[in-house]
């Protein structure tokens, strides 16, 4: 995972047109483009622990990235599923009608 500064402001993926502060944001925007929402559920952003350390590892040059490297070694592909949370970063799923 990295951060990147996008537009005066740090984002998780450079991609991202918009990342919204708050779930009450981007409900607001999508109930004024006339929508009714349905349902709205949010969570936690996480990621791999060690995916972060292996990334720091490549970066300071100690391994060679490799492409199937969690195929190879299936005990560390295990052991990515502890993740951590990204502090301040929240996925938002909602479900919305338009209303005619």
């Amino acid at each position: 995972m990295y951060f990147y500064f996008k537009n005066g402001s740090f984002k998780l993926d450079p991609t991202h047109v918009r990342e919204y502060s708050s779930a009450d944001e981007l409900i607001d925007l999508i109930v004024s483009r006339g929508f009714e929402i349905i349902y709205v559920k949010t969570y936690q952003v996480m990621f791999p622990l060690l995916d972060m350390i292996i990334r720091l590892l490549i970066r300071f040059g100690l391994i060679e990235p490799i492409p199937d490297f969690f195929q190879r070694h299936r005990v560390l592909g295990k052991i990515r599923h502890i993740k951590v949370p990204i502090v301040g970063y929240r996925i938002i799923e909602v479900l919305a009608r338009k209303i005619e």
